[in-house]
């Protein structure tokens, strides 16, 4: 019987699997770390192209997406979806997090993996409950469906 990882897995775990790309926060006058959460909450492009892999894959709550630029549209519209996102609690390169869509709360979970370079290659993205989740989902299409709202 084989011990540790398979050798052909699609992404190799590199110390810890939080992902950080140093950014000036506002007000703050230094660079400190941002997190895939935080740049999420932002809609950061810049960060967001920083932490991403070129071809990261991203398990949303609807289907499966590949490769950075659409990745990077869909975290940056998501942005405009989740509003107050504040993360709980953290383990083993899971972000748990607490937000509201249209006003309503929302539990979320995002797993992070990251490649041998340390860029994202592999994230999930869960919310709960279905009702807040459908909303969502059903924004995401609006706001896709029209140009130049991304």
């Amino acid at each position: 019987m084989q011990e540790g990882p398979p050798s052909a897995a699609p992404f190799a775990f590199v110390g810890e699997r939080r992902t950080h790309v140093l950014r000036e926060r506002p007000g703050s006058g230094q660079n400190d770390p941002v997190t895939l959460l935080e740049a999420i909450a932002a809609g950061d492009r810049d960060v967001l192209n920083g932490l991403l892999a070129d071809d990261v894959v991203f398990h949303s709550p609807v289907q499966t997406y590949r490769g950075r630029d659409q990745v990077v549209l869909l975290l940056t519209t998501i942005s405009g979806i989740i509003d107050e996102v504040e993360p709980t609690r953290e383990l083993d390169g899971v972000t748990f997090f607490a937000a509201t869509v249209e006003e309503h709360p929302v539990d979320g979970m995002l797993d992070e993996h990251t490649d041998v370079a340390g860029h994202i290659a592999e994230l999930t993205l869960m919310m709960r409950p279905l009702a807040q989740l459908q909303a969502a989902v059903a924004r995401m299409a609006r706001a896709l469906s029209t140009p130049g709202q991304n």
